[in-house]
């Protein structure tokens, strides 16, 4: 175990993310040094609770599969509001330093980008999976 966390430690040191994935015990400190810990747990299992950033229960492991799928369906809609965002705030800089960006249009088109990425990032919860 400790062979475990210092190669953990060494990783992060280096700069890297680490996700550890465990279902011991002996486990708790490693769960605890990665950037994301996992633990299969069973139902008591106190030390998933204390040191784990996630938690997958024995009877839910089958809905692995649909966590990755619904983690993609979010990254993609999270890089295109943020591409959305970006663009009209471009666009409307060089509106401005033109002289044709009055200060309401910078005000109106940042609140309705901003209720536009809410919406459709709420659109994701009527995915179907």
């Amino acid at each position: 175990q400790n062979d475990k966390l210092d190669i953990i430690m060494n990783e992060k040191k280096n700069g890297k993310n680490i996700v550890f994935v465990g279902d011991d015990p002996l486990d708790k400190d490693i769960l605890k040094a990665s950037n994301v810990g996992i633990s299969l747990a069973k139902k008591d299992c106190d030390f998933c609770f204390k040191n784990s950033d996630v938690i997958i229960f024995d009877k839910a492991f089958g809905k692995t599969k649909d966590l990755m799928k619904i983690a993609k369906i979010i990254d993609k809609k999270a890089k295109k509001n943020l591409l959305m965002i970006m663009v009209s705030k471009i666009l409307l800089m060089i509106l401005s330093l033109l002289g044709y960006g009055p200060i309401w249009l910078s005000i109106v088109s940042d609140v309705g980008i901003l209720i536009f990425t809410i919406i459709s990032s709420v659109n994701i919860l009527k995915k179907k999976i």
